[in-house]
């Protein structure tokens, strides 16, 4: 049986892009772990898998950090919230003189009327020993206050840098050096870190295709960290603290925001560093003073929530080619944990769906062109497409259970129906229930003829001179076995690169006999069209199979171009070497080129010039 920690990242697996990089997640619930794990790789060359020690660029979720590390000198008396920031530091000097009026506590609740974000050195590829203050006061004495500090709240990183330098300028060491000595270590959060002082034990993810993201700007938005030591940092405000005292607590949990619209509800919101000290969201039930902080960057995307109510911490980190709606997600793993751990229900508009039924709905479905796979878990139904490797596509955002049927927030409905032993899935289409899929079923396992040719590639074999769907959408055909269901298989199509065709088709097919498949849906309406019966015969020595309305040809059986021209009927050739040159096209005929991967490279058919080739295949037609 699995855990919860499997359970809830085989949920999560359901929401990711193919190709991603790596997520993380922890889960806390009164001072211990509940759940935590880390999906992907830590994007280097090698596909390092990623663990729950990486770490992660959390972005502006540092600012809490910083207003710690404010409240921590405020606690000492070294500094006073309310005191004008530049008697702090002797070198701040700008323009306007509004500046003077500055104070700490307008840094840490986005009111110091400072213009944003000193982007130059935001982000940089490398460690190397950069004097990022010297930028930032000669950014300051070229730029103008956008408002009277004090006047209203708008999200400003500016007024946490200059909070960090006070912290550096009153406590006399590095800010970064500062946080590992007086707010990680002390908790036991090692892999939480600034440059450069990052831990060699946690390696820091980085997305595939991009550089290392090192943030220069530190305490608002460059701290990396795994997401369980996120979890212990959040920890800090739900019990007593070793780094901050209840007062300093209850303080940056405040009301602090500043605005002057009558009807904003965001504007006054923010605490001291928190985004929201009152966070909700749609659907659940988190009870009074909730603490969220998100945290964005070139590559991340992180959330932080800390829930009093279930004495909870969620942290959730993804690098951007994940393509999660992370406060969703985390959310939702939540709700799953609470009802698995201790049958608590938190969501308000949906209800856990009973075991034995999540059960039976929950596998692969079959449609015309491809397959589904339903998970279903707590309250919730995911929906994705799944490949014939068993990889998962999101086709729409997680439905929730009612007690009678599931729906989803943009108001479709998502509901199931028996006829014999058959289930089908429906779904609204335009306000109509229809048929959305059926539920593949088990078949006898495949015989030693089927299996033998699982995997093998056949190659059109009777495309005519102006064919365009073949060379376009289906220039060949493969069989694979369908994943998770024993005794069907998937007949799918390779179609042309660049068009958004490849492998557009893999339809569900069983064995009717040792030569012919047939198709397996029984289904009204669009999902059930187009069914597939693969017919397979040998010639010459070679195997061919019908289908798709074609002939196919099985490409290890096909003979090797020595040069040979066009013939009276359609020929294809294995390229063994190199093609530098087409034989010449005579009028009303057609050469194609397909690559190792059978997808069609050249074709005479759209006039453009043919470039060589080191291998492939060649279609004279």
């Amino acid at each position: 049986m699995p855990t919860l920690t499997q359970k809830l990242s085989d949920i999560l697996r359901c929401g990711l892009k193919p190709g991603y990089t790596s997520v993380s997640y922890a889960i806390s619930r009164g001072g211990k772990l509940l759940a935590a794990d880390s999906l992907g790789t830590i994007g280097d060359k090698a596909g390092t898998p990623a663990d729950c020690g990486s770490t992660y660029n959390i972005g502006s979720v540092s600012k809490i950090f910083c207003a710690v590390a404010v409240m921590q000198l405020a606690e000492q008396g070294k500094v006073d919230l309310d005191i004008p920031v530049y008697k702090y530091l002797p070198r701040l000097w700008m323009p306007d003189e509004r500046y003077k009026q500055i104070t700490l506590r307008h840094c840490l609740s986005h009111s110091s009327g400072l213009p944003g974000t000193q982007w130059k050195g935001f982000a940089l590829a490398g460690t190397d020993p950069y004097d990022y203050y010297a930028d930032v006061y000669d950014y300051l004495s070229k730029v103008r206050l956008k408002a009277d500090p004090g006047s209203y709240s708008v999200y400003c990183n500016d007024g946490f840098t200059m909070a960090e330098m006070v912290v550096s300028e009153v406590s006399g060491q590095p800010f970064e050096q500062y946080s590992v000595e007086h707010i990680t270590d002390p908790i036991g959060a090692e892999s939480t870190r600034l440059v450069p002082l990052y831990h060699p034990d946690h390696p820091m993810v980085v997305e595939k295709g991009w550089p290392p993201e090192i943030m220069y700007i530190r305490a608002c938005g460059g701290y990396t960290s795994s997401m369980t030591d996120l979890c212990l940092f959040g920890e800090q405000f739900l019990r007593e603290s070793a780094i901050l005292s209840d007062d300093s607590k209850a303080e940056m949990g405040r009301h602090q925001g500043v605005t002057f619209l009558k009807k904003d509800q965001r504007g006054n919101n923010f605490g001291l560093g928190w985004d929201s000290m009152a966070f909700t969201y749609p659907g659940y039930d988190l009870g009074e003073h909730v603490l969220m902080k998100g945290g964005k960057t070139l590559e991340f995307g992180t959330k932080l929530v800390i829930i009093p109510k279930y004495d909870a911490v969620l942290a959730i980190s993804q690098t951007d080619d994940c393509g999660l709606d992370c406060m969703e997600a985390i959310l939702r793993l939540f709700s799953v944990a609470m009802w698995e751990t201790e049958g608590v229900n938190v969501l308000t508009d949906g209800v856990p769906v009973p075991d034995a039924l999540a059960k039976e709905l929950s596998g692969v479905y079959m449609m015309q062109t491809n397959i589904l796979k339903l998970s279903v878990y707590g309250a919730f139904c995911s929906i994705s497409t799944m490949d014939h490797q068993g990889n998962l596509y999101p086709l729409y955002k997680p439905y929730r259970y009612t007690g009678d049927r599931f729906t989803a927030d943009d108001g479709t409905v998502l509901d199931f129906e028996r006829d014999g032993d058959d289930l089908y899935a429906l779904r609204t289409v335009e306000g109509l229930l229809v048929p959305l899929a059926q539920k593949a079923l088990p078949a006898a396992p495949l015989s030693g003829v089927w299996r033998s040719r699982m995997g093998k590639r056949y190659l059109v074999a009777d495309m005519g001179p102006r064919d365009v769907l073949a060379g376009q959408m289906a220039g060949a055909v493969t069989f694979v076995p369908m994943p998770e269901v024993e005794g069907l298989m998937l007949v799918r199509t390779i179609g042309r690169m660049g068009l958004g065709l490849e492998n557009m088709t893999e339809c569900a097919v069983r064995p009717l006999n040792d030569s012919q498949a047939v198709g397996v849906t029984r289904m009204p309406t669009n999902p059930g069209r187009d069914h597939q019966t693969p017919l397979f015969e040998q010639r010459d020595g070679a195997e061919y199979v019908s289908v798709f309305s074609y002939t196919f040809r099985d490409v290890d059986s096909l003979p090797v171009y020595a040069g040979q021209g066009f013939a009276e009927a359609p020929l294809t050739y294995r390229l063994a070497s190199p093609l530098s040159a087409l034989p010449a096209v005579p009028a009303g005929r057609r050469a194609l080129v397909m690559n190792d991967a059978l997808i069609c490279v050249y074709d005479s058919l759209e006039g453009k010039p043919f470039a060589p080739v080191l291998s492939g295949y060649l279609l004279l037609i």
